[in-house]
C-alpha cells in the first residue's frame, strides 16, 4: 500500500520452476479476479487456474468486500485441496473425504485408517506447494491486502500495508523492513522500494530477474508499468548494497586494534591465549 492506502504497487517475477525445469519471462503471476481486486501466486502452478477461475466465477459483477474474497478464494482452495486428497490418497478405494471420515475406521480398521489419515495430511496443492498474496480495495475503497499459504491458513496484513510471498519472500520483506517501508510512502517512493524488494529476492532460487510491476488504485483503475530498466538502473547505480571502499584495509586496522587491548576470553586474557600458542 502506498499514499496513505490510496495506491497499491504489486510487484512479481515472471520466472516458473518445475520439477524438471526453469525458465524465466514465462509467466504473469499478477491475475485479475475482480475489477478492484489482484491476485498474485507462488508455488506450483498446478491448481492456480482452477481455483482462480472459481473465485472469478462466484465474484463476477458484484461489488465485493474484503470477506466475499477472502471467503471465496479460502473456500476454493480448501475444496481444491479436497479434491486432490481424494484422488490421491482415496481414489483408488472409490472414497470420498467424508465417507472415509464416516466409514473408514470400521472399514480398515485403526492402523490402517490412521495411517491413511497421515497420507491425507500430507497432502499440498502441487510439489512445492500454493501460495497467494491478494491486495485490492473493498466497496467503500478501503485497501486490504492478505496472504494464503498451506493448507488454507490465512493472514491479513492490512495493518503492515505490505508483505511477499515465494522463494524471495525473506529478502523482499528484509528489504522493505530495512528502509522502514509503511503506507504512507507517496507512491513514487512506494514503487522504488517495492521494485528494490523485488530485485534483492532475485538471489533466491527460483526468482527471475524478469519483473512486472501494477500500480493499483481504487475503482478499478489499473496501470501496468513497462519502463522498469530505468528503475534497476537507478538501484544497480545508487541503491544496492555495495561494499565500503578500502574494506580490507579499514577492518584489518580495527581488528589490529582490537587485539592491541587487553580482554577476557571464555576466563582467559588475550596475553595467557598468545602465550600458550607461543609455547
Amino acid at each position: 500500500m502506498a499514499d496513505y492506502g490510496t495506491s497499491i504497487v504489486i510487484a512479481t517475477d515472471q520466472m516458473i520452476t518445475t520439477e524438471i525445469t526453469t525458465a524465466d519471462a514465462v509467466a504473469l503471476k499478477i491475475l485479475g479476479v475482480h475489477p478492484n481486486w489482484a491476485v498474485m501466486y507462488a508455488g506450483s502452478l498446478d491448481h492456480v487456474t482452477p481455483i482462480l477461475t472459481k473465485v472469478r466465477t462466484q465474484l463476477f459483477d458484484k461489488d465485493v468486500t474484503y470477506d466475499d474474497i477472502e471467503t471465496a478464494l479460502t473456500k476454493a482452495y480448501h475444496e481444491r485441496l479436497r479434491i486432490e486428497e481424494t484422488n490421491v490418497v482415496l481414489g483408488r478405494f472409490g472414497l470420498t473425504i467424508d465417507e472415509f471420515l464416516a466409514t473408514g475406521l470400521n472399514t480398515f480398521g485403526e492402523a490402517n485408517f490412521a495411517h491413511l489419515l497421515a497420507e491425507i495430511g500430507q497432502i499440498s496443492l502441487g510439489p512445492e506447494a500454493l501460495y497467494f498474496l491478494v491486495a485490492g480495495y473493498d466497496t467503500r475503497g478501503v485497501p486490504h491486502i492478505f496472504s494464503v499459504s498451506p493448507p488454507g491458513r490465512v493472514e491479513n496484513h492490512d495493518v503492515l500495508g505490505f508483505w511477499a510471498i515465494g522463494t524471495g519472500q525473506y529478502s523482499a520483506l528484509g528489504s522493505l523492513f530495512f528502509h522502514s517501508y509503511n503506507k504512507n510512502f507517496l507512491p513514487a517512493v512506494a514503487l522504488y522500494h517495492v521494485c528494490e524488494a523485488k530485485f534483492m529476492a532475485e538471489k533466491a532460487a527460483g526468482v527471475g530477474q524478469t519483473t512486472s510491476v501494477l500500480l493499483l488504485e481504487p475503482e478499478g483503475r489499473a496501470e501496468e508499468l513497462l519502463k522498469l530498466k530505468e528503475i534497476r538502473d537507478v538501484w544497480e547505480l545508487e541503491g544496492k548494497p555495495r561494499i565500503p571502499l578500502s574494506l580490507n584495509e579499514r577492518m584489518m586496522a580495527l581488528l589490529k586494534s582490537e587485539r592491541a587491548t587487553r580482554r577476557t576470553f571464555l576466563g582467559f586474557s588475550s596475553k595467557q591465549i598468545e602465550g600458550e600458542k607461543a609455547e
